[in-house]
């Protein structure tokens, strides 16, 4: 039950990184998309498309980071490392199908999804650092967000990425799981900001 726990204790982090990853144009999916295919892996009996060996699991998490900052086209990320398009799109149905059976088939002691999530989540660390907030000010973004039902009009509002979201997101999630006093701090302002009375 602990390691059942742990893997979906990951699962939003995982879905993040699938739907950012799930694309062919450059835009982002909101993961709901990457979500579904997971859970039907076993609907596809047809045998994946061989991925080009030298796009391991770590260079594609690494690569769809890229792809997710959004500041520059997919095809420009995909041309510094002289991948093309037709590669990129058999090597992420590889990829995904991979997750999708190893979950299938292992359920609770998967570890693909989790591998390839560390390695998004250490990809995306390293091209930008966390931007720089207190446990209120991530209090306001989070209620925002669920207040807006969608980061995109709170997080324009602070000049901040969707990308920015996701690394602040895992950063708070480990931050406020250590430190009970920015824990209450961040609860404190939360509940004051979603509290009914407030909405009125």
């Amino acid at each position: 039950m602990v390691l059942r726990g742990r893997v979906h204790a990951r699962g939003a982090r995982i879905g993040e990184a699938l739907g950012l990853t799930a694309v062919t144009d450059g835009t982002p999916s909101n993961g709901d998309g990457a979500a579904s295919h997971a859970e039907g892996g076993g609907e596809a009996s047809s045998a994946p498309p061989p991925a080009p060996p030298r796009i391991t699991l770590e260079d594609h998490a690494r690569i769809s980071a890229s792809i997710a900052e959004r500041d520059r086209p997919m095809k420009e990320v995909l041309d510094a490392e002289r991948i093309d398009e037709p590669a990129w799109t058999d090597a992420t149905s590889y990829w995904m199908k991979r997750m999708a059976d190893d979950a299938a088939q292992r359920g609770a002691e998967a570890t693909l999804a989790i591998d390839y999530s560390d390695a998004f989540s250490r990809a995306q660390d390293a091209i930008r650092p966390v931007p720089e907030m207190t446990p209120e000010e991530w209090a306001g973004l989070s209620a925002e967000v669920l207040l807006a039902g969608g980061p995109a009009r709170p997080l324009a509002a602070r000049n901040l990425s969707l990308a920015d979201y996701l690394r602040l997101a895992r950063h708070w999630a480990k931050r406020l799981a250590g430190d009970p006093a920015q824990n209450r701090r961040y609860f404190v302002t939360f509940e004051a900001m979603v509290s009914p009375d407030r909405q009125q």
